[in-house]
């Protein structure tokens, strides 16, 4: 009976951790002032971002692109969801975000001519990497004693703990 009730009960948390997961967005947010050369605002105009997330290295290999035709604000303001542009390359739901460090490169074309400037490139800290849940195949627990393990179902129905390394 106690067995029973411990399967019951890890099932109840397997399934919340499904209903969990189906919750993440293939996505996140950006948002910007854009501003001419002379240091105005670039207000209620069209301008085109384009976003690269580089793999291991600032000039890694590009393992997702996409562009997004945005308007600005009247403060010049833009606000996108970095995901759910023109895709250029890869789906940002295919970054093994396990596999980074990554490095997020903007780029930008003020007056619509095709003619981009590179903003900056920044290494992505966390943002995306909660995404990273979404693969770890399991359900991740905290013992009393602060140790994290990863409560996995094998394809013959065993469960099995595993004890998630933290690196310092």
């Amino acid at each position: 009976m106690i067995h029973m009730k411990k399967v019951l009960i890890l099932n109840c948390f397997l399934w919340m951790f499904v209903c969990l997961k189906a919750q993440v967005p293939d996505a996140f947010q950006y948002q910007a002032v854009i501003r001419d050369d002379m240091n105005n605002l670039v207000t209620n105009q069209m301008v085109n971002l384009r976003f690269y997330i580089h793999q291991k290295e600032v000039d890694g290999e590009i393992v997702f692109a996409e562009k997004h035709t945005v308007e600005t604000t009247s403060q010049g303001i833009v606000c996108l969801e970095i995901g759910k542009g023109a895709m250029i390359t890869n789906q940002l739901s295919r970054v093994e975000w396990s596999e980074g460090p990554y490095f997020l490169k903007i780029e930008i074309d003020k007056s619509n001519d095709g003619n981009y400037v590179a903003l900056g490139i920044r290494q992505l800290m966390s943002v995306p990497y909660a995404k990273y849940t979404n693969l770890a195949g399991g359900l991740c627990l905290k013992s009393p004693d602060g140790s994290r393990w990863n409560i996995v179902v094998d394809e013959m129905g065993n469960i099995k703990a595993e004890k998630i390394a933290i690196r310092k």
